[in-house]
C-alpha cells in the first residue's frame, strides 16, 4: 500500500515537472521568436483607415514605440482645363503591446491630412478658395506579421474620426466612401471598412 502511493507521488512529481518544463520552454520560444524593431527602417505601401493611401516609411527607435510617415499624390491631366492634384500625408505613433513570435501587436495614433485642387477652371492656377482639405485622426489596433527579418505585412482596424468638407470628401476610403457619399458632416466609425480597415507592407533595412 505505501509502496503504491509512493509510486503515485512520484509520477506526480514527474507530470508536475514535466508540464513546468514544457510551459517554461515554450514561453522561452516565444520570447526568442518575438521580433525586436529596434534600430530598424522600412519602406512600403499602406492603406489608412481614412482612405489615405501611399508609399510609408516606418522607424523604430526602441523596441516598443515606433513612428510612420505616409505620403501620396495622384495627379489628373485633363485635355481641357487645368490639371487636378489630390495629395495626402499621414504621421502615426505605434506602441507595442505584446509580442508573440513573428507578430506584434500595435496600438497606434495617427493624424491624416487630404487635399484636392478643384481643376475644373482653364487658367491653370487655382486660389485658396478652390481648393479642399479634410483632416482625420485615426486610432488604429495593427496586427504585423514578420514574414521574416526584412518583409512584414500590417493589418489594422480601430477607431476613426473627421470632418467632410461642404466641397465633398476628400479622403474617399473605406467608410467614407460607402457612408458620407462625399456629402459635409462630421463622421465617428469603429472598425471601418469591414474586416480590415487598413493593409501595407514593409521591406526593412
Amino acid at each position: 500500500m505505501t509502496a503504491n502511493i509512493h509510486r503515485r507521488t512520484n509520477r506526480t512529481r514527474w507530470a508536475v515537472a514535466f508540464v513546468l518544463l514544457w510551459v517554461t520552454l515554450g514561453w522561452s520560444s516565444t520570447e526568442a521568436l518575438a521580433k525586436d524593431m529596434r534600430g530598424k527602417l522600412g519602406l512600403g505601401a499602406t492603406g489608412t483607415l481614412s482612405g489615405a493611401q501611399g508609399m510609408a516609411v516606418r522607424y523604430w527607435p526602441t523596441r516598443s514605440v515606433g513612428m510612420e510617415f505616409l505620403v501620396g499624390a495622384t495627379v489628373l491631366q485633363r485635355d481641357a482645363g487645368s490639371d487636378q492634384v489630390a495629395l495626402n500625408f499621414g504621421l502615426e505613433i505605434n506602441y507595442v503591446l505584446r509580442e508573440i513570435g513573428p507578430a506584434n501587436l500595435l496600438a497606434g495614433l495617427r493624424g491624416v491630412i487630404g487635399y484636392l485642387n478643384d481643376g475644373a477652371g482653364g487658367t491653370g492656377t487655382e486660389s485658396a478658395e478652390d481648393a479642399s482639405f479634410q483632416f482625420a485622426v485615426e486610432a488604429p489596433l495593427t496586427v504585423e506579421y514578420h514574414f521574416s527579418d526584412a518583409f512584414s505585412a500590417q493589418f489594422a482596424a480601430g477607431l476613426l474620426f473627421t470632418v467632410v468638407p461642404e466641397e465633398g470628401a476628400v479622403l474617399s476610403g473605406g467608410v467614407l466612401k460607402t457612408l458620407s457619399g462625399g456629402s459635409p458632416g462630421t463622421i465617428y466609425a469603429v472598425g471601418p471598412a469591414g474586416l480590415f480597415g487598413a493593409a501595407g507592407f514593409t521591406f526593412y533595412f
